[in-house]
């Protein structure tokens, strides 16, 4: 299993957990607004286990105001939190793993 996440500490303790528990597990500290970090999950995914199986993506954000309340920049952040990473990682990371793993079963 491989964990990414912002708040190193708690990744850290859910890794050791698993780990205690008898699983396998890297993780690595990862901002989802940053496509650098979810390419380096990616990447740590394929290099320590050699696949990617399954992707899970439960980040999110919430804005409590109206859509008119005109503050642009909370409404980016969960686009930028929400939306992006699920559409960017599969797309540019995820997937053409995927497709490689596909062609070699054919």
């Amino acid at each position: 299993m491989v964990l990414g996440s912002r708040g190193e500490q708690e990744l850290a303790a859910t890794a050791g957990a698993i780990a205690d528990a008898g699983g396998e597990v890297a993780y690595l500290r990862t901002d989802v607004t940053r496509p650098e970090d979810l390419s380096a999950l990616v990447s740590l995914a394929t290099g320590r286990f050699g696949r990617l199986d399954v992707l899970a993506s439960i980040a999110g954000v919430a804005v409590n105001a109206p859509p008119e309340s005109g503050e642009l920049g909370d409404w980016n952040l969960m686009i930028d939190v929400n939306l992006r990473p699920r559409t960017g990682l599969g797309r540019q990371d995820a997937l053409p793993v995927w497709w490689e793993v596909s062609n070699r079963l054919r």
